[in-house]
């Protein structure tokens, strides 16, 4: 039996206006950093204070329509992308800086190989681990081996700035997945130094995730409204390491905020570093047992799963009413099938689909086109009885998003 508890949001500070309760890890990450964010350093500490809202019952204050929510989210919406544009530019020499430690950057590489192969270039894919100076070094190598162009992920401008000067030099253009480019507003001003900005659900990177973190929020609401979950204590696991992860964490909280005035917010903050250093179990099971009234936890990532946050839920034993939502993986997809919680969703992130995106950019850079389409994109959910794959598979959706591609690089 659920008991119905009414707390105002606690507030956590930041650009949000939040003030933050619970776990805080914050570390300036040097390899993945955020110039927009200010740094901490150390262990972080927790507190659990809230304070008292309105007793006033009825919905509980979560201000949204969850049946039509869930229904939307669940049936999918998809933007398509361009219908016209220049040829394969065939036979082309290309080096991905990719992040394979990561499974969206599996995905997300596997997508790129397979347009790589449907364009005709030789693809060169190294694995620099998200890390600026392995992705400088391999940006240098590329330029070196006569590379027609690069593809990096998933880094910011600024940190990456001397090895995008030299390819500028060199004359080898390069596009990001991920990376905001220097002149993005959050950097206060620079020099554009990427080749061009890929516009795949949103006008940049930054949009696209923010968007995603308001339409995750709104989905752990409607969950927890449909669990009978009067007042719900989130705790939301956040990496702030990049410009984009911070835009998508700081509108997750926005948009509870806003939707639900007397939830509970919980942050349990983590640098990548972090996980690297085999840090992550301690983190994600000491915010969790940090809040042992916590009955929701969000988390945007799948690959935090193997790094910790799995053995924190399965520790926890089946305490939480809702998860959500990471971004579409394997862990997620089983998580659900083990039905770890009464309530859990995912949002299974189309990677595939952007990673051809950002291949069509580049070849329209290769043609010589500098205003660069809208992309298109895609968001569907899955849970037990939704949009769930089988094993070993992903959820794609329905959308043939190949196609429209495969035609205008086909010269149709």
């Amino acid at each position: 039996m659920h008991y119905f508890r009414s707390r105002k949001l606690s507030r956590p500070s930041g650009r949000s206006g939040l003030k933050q309760v619970g776990l805080a890890v914050v570390a300036l990450l040097l390899a993945l950093s955020i110039v927009a964010c200010g740094s901490s350093s150390g262990g972080g500490s927790s507190s659990s204070d809230s304070t008292t809202g309105s007793a006033d019952g009825g919905s509980g204050g979560i201000d949204l329509d969850a049946a039509k929510v869930l229904k939307e989210n669940f049936a999918g919406v998809v933007e398509k992308g361009p219908t016209s544009g220049p040829k394969a530019q065939a036979g082309k020499n290309v080096w991905l800086l990719s992040c394979l430690e990561f499974e969206g950057c599996q995905r997300i590489t596997n997508g790129m190989t397979e347009a790589a192969k449907e364009l005709g270039w030789n693809l060169h894919v190294v694995n620099t681990k998200a890390e600026p100076n392995l992705t400088i070094a391999a940006m240098r190598q590329a330029i070196s081996a006569n590379a027609d162009g690069i593809i990096e992920l998933p880094i910011d401008c600024p940190l990456i700035k001397s090895g995008l000067l030299a390819a500028k030099q060199a004359g080898v253009p390069v596009v990001a997945y991920g990376g905001l480019d220097c002149d993005n507003p959050v950097f206060h001003g620079g020099q554009p130094l990427f080749a061009a900005d890929v516009e795949f659900n949103g006008k940049d990177w930054a949009q696209f995730y923010g968007k995603t973190g308001e339409k995750d929020a709104e989905v752990v609401l409607a969950l927890a409204k449909e669990q009978g979950i009067e007042d719900p204590k989130i705790i939301q696991v956040r990496n702030d390491d990049q410009a984009l992860q911070h835009e998508h964490s700081e509108r997750f909280a926005k948009t509870i905020e806003a939707k639900c005035p007397d939830c509970s917010l919980y942050p349990l903050s983590f640098t990548v570093p972090q996980l690297g250093e085999g840090k992550g179990p301690e983190i994600f099971k000491s915010g969790v047992l940090a809040h042992p009234d916590a009955d929701v936890l969000y988390y945007h990532a799948s690959a935090w799963l193997p790094s910790g946050l799995q053995a924190a839920i399965l520790s926890a034993g089946h305490k939480f009413e809702v998860l959500c939502c990471g971004d579409g993986g394997q862990g997620d997809f089983q998580n659900i099938r083990d039905e770890l919680a009464p309530a859990y969703a995912a949002d299974a992130y189309p990677s595939y689909w952007a990673g051809w995106a950002v291949l069509d950019v580049l070849n329209r850079v290769f043609a010589g086109e500098t205003k660069m389409p809208y992309e298109g994109g895609e968001s569907l959910f899955v849970d037990k009885t939704h949009n769930l794959p089988e094993p070993e598979e992903f959820a794609n959706g329905s959308y043939d998003f190949k196609a429209p591609y495969q035609k205008v690089w086909n010269g149709g």
